[in-house]
C-alpha cells in the first residue's frame, strides 16, 4: 500500500464504530524499517495510534481495536508529530553523500506496517537500504553504480 493513499483516511474504532480522527502522518522506526505509529491531527493537539493497535488498513478507513488506542505521542514520536522529521517531502541521501531527491511516497505492507520501498521522483529505493532517519534526511545505502 502507498502511504499517500492512507494519508487522510479516517481512523475508526472496531469497538464503537466511531471515527477517532484522520491519518495526517506516520512515525517510522528506521531500525526495523516499519511504521511504528499513525499520526492523527497536527500541532500540539496531534495524537498517535501505535501500529500494534491497527487491525486493518483498507481503501475506506484504518480500523483500530479500541478508542483508547489513540494516545499522546512519546518523546521519540514527537520528532515526527512536531514536524522535525519529514516523511513525504523528506530528503533521501545516500551514505556516500549524494542526494536522490525528496520522498514522494512510501510503500508499506498494510498488515505488518513493514516498509517496502521509498520513492522519489526519479528513484525507488528498497526499504532494506534504509540506514537512518533524521531531521535533515533519510540516509540509504548507496547503489552499486553510484559514484563515490
Amino acid at each position: 500500500m502507498l502511504l499517500t493513499t492512507t494519508l487522510g483516511e479516517n481512523v475508526v474504532s472496531k469497538a464503537t464504530a466511531d471515527t477517532l480522527g484522520a491519518v495526517t502522518g506516520v512515525v517510522v522506526d528506521a531500525k526495523v524499517r516499519t511504521i511504528a505509529a499513525l499520526q492523527l491531527g497536527k500541532g500540539r493537539k496531534a495524537k498517535v495510534v501505535g501500529w500494534s493497535d491497527v487491525s486493518g488498513v483498507g481503501s475506506a478507513a484504518v480500523v483500530v481495536e479500541r478508542d483508547e488506542a489513540v494516545r499522546e505521542p512519546s518523546d521519540d514520536e514527537h520528532r515526527y508529530v512536531g514536524g522535525d522529521v519529514s516523511v513525504i517531502g523528506g530528503l533521501v541521501l545516500s551514505d556516500r553523500g549524494n542526494a536522490h531527491g525528496k520522498i514522494v511516497d512510501v510503500e508499506y505492507d498494510e498488515v505488518s506496517g513493514a516498509l517496502v520501498s521509498i520513492r522519489t521522483a526519479s528513484l525507488t529505493v528498497p526499504a532494506a537500504a534504509l540506514r537512518s532517519i533524521g531531521a535533515f534526511a533519510w540516509v540509504v545505502a548507496a547503489g552499486d553504480n553510484e559514484p563515490a
